[in-house]
């Protein structure tokens, strides 16, 4: 096979990835609309909880069906807290975020993370980049001070919370890089979730109360979305590479401006819709400038939206 038949069935996608992929993202938008509308009942950590332990009813079968060399065995102890640690705090922040603006803002600032990335691998892990991801990544940030200085009725500790989602998650995707190598998604996705019911348990007891009966299916689905989406999403990046998939990636973003203005009436601005515009450009071009890695987190979407 020639080189130009390599290189166009590398630019397309098969259209079961794309299918995969955008169920996932909408899985996630479904999960960041339930996680908004718990938020006016319930505190943070306890959904939070809620969602950690739910999303055991999908890794638990995962490990009992799906053999991957390892298992959950691991010399990665440390790599495993650290990334989790981050992981947890952005979740954390990102729920905080979501009910506290705009469905579709919320979700777009923590898509923003690898604009962040960017300046973690060069200033962080010492690894050399182009000008033209330099520029693309200002085009990012653009977006961000859009969204932040001009969109309507702006809040400002949600803007802070928004921003701070997306850089812990581009620290957790950093760390996560550093394990990728000996450990299998399963396991990497069980041990975030162990960290993440560890946390919410430890915010959230202090001030424990039991949900109504009626809240529970909807805490439940936090969980089992957030743990289909991911999985899904694995399903579509073991069929093509993240470089291929970015577009569609963003589809969480489109579903989720269009659940926030269904249900809760937030249609964006002009600034608003310019911001999350650009970043999505920013997002999408610095994943297809991306170069091929060795061996990579296909698998493993990050806990994000």
């Amino acid at each position: 096979m020639s080189k130009s038949r390599y290189r166009e069935r590398d630019e397309r996608p098969s259209s079961t990835a794309i299918v995969l992929m955008l169920g996932g993202s909408v899985a996630f938008a479904l999960m960041n609309g339930i996680v908004k509308g718990l938020g006016q009942r319930y505190d943070i950590p306890t959904i939070f909880l809620w969602r950690s332990v739910s999303a055991f009813l999908i890794i638990v079968p995962l490990l009992c069906f799906v053999r991957e060399d390892g298992g959950l065995r691991t010399t990665r102890f440390l790599g495993h807290s650290i990334r989790g640690l981050f992981g947890v705090a952005g979740t954390l922040s990102f729920f905080w975020t979501v009910t506290r603006l705009p469905l579709g803002t919320a979700v777009t600032l923590a898509y923003a993370w690898p604009i962040v990335m960017l300046g973690i691998a060069v200033w962080v892990l010492g690894e050399q980049v182009s000008w033209r991801r330099v520029l693309v990544a200002l085009l990012g940030f653009c977006g961000v001070a859009v969204i932040c200085g001009f969109a309507r009725n702006p809040s400002a500790p949600g803007m802070a919370a928004g921003i701070a989602s997306a850089i812990l998650f581009a620290c957790a995707y950093a760390s996560m890089k550093s394990i990728v190598s000996t450990e299998s998604p399963v396991a990497i996705s069980f041990y975030f979730h162990a960290w993440c019911t560890l946390a919410g348990l430890a915010l959230s007891l202090p001030h424990w109360t039991w949900p109504a009966r009626s809240d529970v299916p909807a805490l439940l689905a936090t969980g089992i979305l957030g743990g289909l989406a991911q999985c899904l999403m694995a399903a579509a990046f073991r069929r093509a590479r993240a470089s291929q998939l970015a577009i569609y990636d963003y589809g969480t973003v489109a579903w989720s401006l269009l659940i926030g203005w269904a249900i809760w009436g937030e249609a964006p601005d002009m600034a608003g819709f310019a911001g999350t515009l650009l970043i999505a450009i920013s997002g999408i071009v610095m994943a297809k400038a991306e170069p091929p890695p060795r061996k990579t987190a296909e698998g493993l979407p990050l806990e994000t939206a």
